[in-house]
């Protein structure tokens, strides 16, 4: 079935096409640059091990050394696009992230006019308006350009590739097919997520053509895509003699999104990475495979993780089959990202020596002056220290410390030394009434250790008083 060429015939001139896209574009640069101020100084928290490879990956190839990044196996867990594009910064603007946070700002603000041009093509005028207004105001398109991820580069060129094919449906053209391939490719140097895309997109095309002509359409677009991968699978093969298309850890991901659906542990398999290196180590009687997913024998190991995960699959078929259920239900709910701030951020460093102390309370003497959850348990135990037995409801509030009177307006900075035993806790700062949350913070438990081991973390929360003149810390369960 072929899309109407004339459906919704163009209802803009080009001044009036190019105003529009120029608003567009500095409406989502607004919301991300405002995103970016913040949620900057936190921005690395968010995978802190994968971007810390990233930039090791990138500071070799800064540096000229290009034979450890090209033959270093550990490397292989992610594509080379992003460490290419972070060694480039480097070169000309030093190891700044917030030339890269404003880059992807840039480069997914333009996703976003590209949006609105694929939708122009096929809907109307006030139709692709809402979606891409919708896109521009989104919190989470707007969160994940300020990570130091490559997330959301790989979707720009994603974005353009649909554009020329959707075009294209007006006047068949095989290089404009050919460069949409090229531009699903180049995402995938980015992130290894569209691997499969091109076939995908292929069909797309070749159901916007005439029978006699869909064939050689979604050809062009799977060899556009080939063309733009194939250099990394034949560095692959060459330096490491293995078929590998662009990166390893199918297995892995694989293994960790079946250990996410078996909250029991009847499968036996670990749902985090060190988990799943830990246990090949014990396996194998290997240590040496404990410290790194890719490391000792990485090639091989992931290979036998994807062995594994198949065989899980089809000695559980029926289960497989609600997991892909509830994962597709799940695709449909957006993340829940930090949002836009009514007031102005942190601007203060953590260190500033002119910082004073505004509030000064014991653990133990929170219980005695708060209000707590009446399901849980507390106990004074040594040193002042206050333990807390979780009423084990999800995002329950277990905690809230005295009414804190605070200056309007100024940066503050709250300090608690915490030990968490097991799951996860969330320590907020509100407002007096308890519903503006002014900053927060996730503890998680350290992986590997037994909860008598886990160690205390010195929390250190910064956050500005704003309208504020009294507020509250609370401490939530998970």
């Amino acid at each position: 079935m072929r899309l109407p060429n004339d459906a919704y015939p163009p209802s803009l001139d080009h001044r009036q096409l190019l105003l529009v896209c120029l608003a567009l574009f500095l409406c989502a640069f607004a919301i991300r640059t405002l995103t970016w101020q913040d949620n900057r100084l936190d921005a690395w928290k968010v995978q802190t091990s994968v971007t810390h490879r990233y930039k090791e990956s990138a500071r070799q190839l800064a540096n000229g050394d290009t034979k450890t990044f090209l033959t270093d196996v550990p490397r292989l867990g992610h594509p080379p696009g992003y460490p290419i594009v972070l060694a480039l910064i480097f070169k000309t603007a030093g190891e700044s992230d917030t030339a890269l946070q404003f880059l992807q700002i840039t480069v997914d603000s333009g996703a976003v006019v590209v949006l609105f041009l694929i939708s122009l093509e096929l809907f109307s005028l006030s139709v692709s308006l809402v979606a891409c207004f919708l896109a521009a105001l989104s919190p989470q398109f707007a969160y994940f350009s300020v990570l130091l991820l490559p997330d959301s580069l790989s979707v720009f060129p994603i974005l353009l590739a649909i554009y020329l094919v959707v075009t294209s449906r007006r006047r068949l053209s095989w290089s404009r097919l050919v460069v949409a391939g090229i531009l699903i490719g180049v995402s995938c140097w980015l992130r290894a997520n569209a691997l499969l895309l091109p076939l995908f997109v292929g069909v797309a095309a070749a159901l916007t053509t005439t029978r006699d002509k869909r064939l050689s359409a979604a050809a062009a677009v799977i060899i556009g895509a080939i063309l733009a991968i194939a250099p990394i699978t034949i560095k692959n093969a060459i330096v490491l003699h293995r078929f590998i298309p662009l990166s390893l850890g199918s297995g892995q991901t694989l293994l960790e999104g079946l250990a996410d659906y078996d909250p029991k542990g009847t499968l036996n398999i670990p749902n985090t990475d060190l988990g799943l290196s830990r246990q090949e180590a014990q396996w194998y009687g290997r240590p040496d495979y404990a410290g790194q997913l890719f490391g000792e024998d990485g090639i091989e190991r992931d290979r036998m993780r994807v062995r594994r995960g198949l065989k899980t699959i089809a000695e559980h078929p029926v289960w497989f089959a609600s997991v892909v259920g509830r994962r597709a239900l799940a695709s449909t709910r957006l993340d829940p990202v930090p949002v836009l701030q009514p007031e102005t951020p942190v601007s203060h460093r953590l260190d500033d020596g002119a910082a004073k102390i505004a509030w000064e309370k014991n653990p133990s003497e929170l219980f005695s002056t708060g209000s707590h959850s009446p399901r849980a348990t507390f106990t004074v135990v040594e040193n002042g220290w206050l333990r807390i037995e979780s009423d084990e409801t999800n995002y329950g509030s277990q905690l809230s410390s005295e009414s804190i009177g605070v200056v309007r307006y100024h940066d503050y900075v709250f300090k608690l030394p915490f030990k968490l035993e097991k799951q996860r806790a969330v320590v907020k700062i509100t407002d007096s009434s308890g519903r503006n949350v002014l900053a927060s913070t996730i503890v998680d438990v350290s992986e590997g250790l037994s909860p008598q081991d886990q160690p205390v973390t010195q929390l250190a929360i910064p956050f500005v008083s704003g309208s504020s003149a009294v507020l509250r810390v609370k401490t939530l369960g998970i």
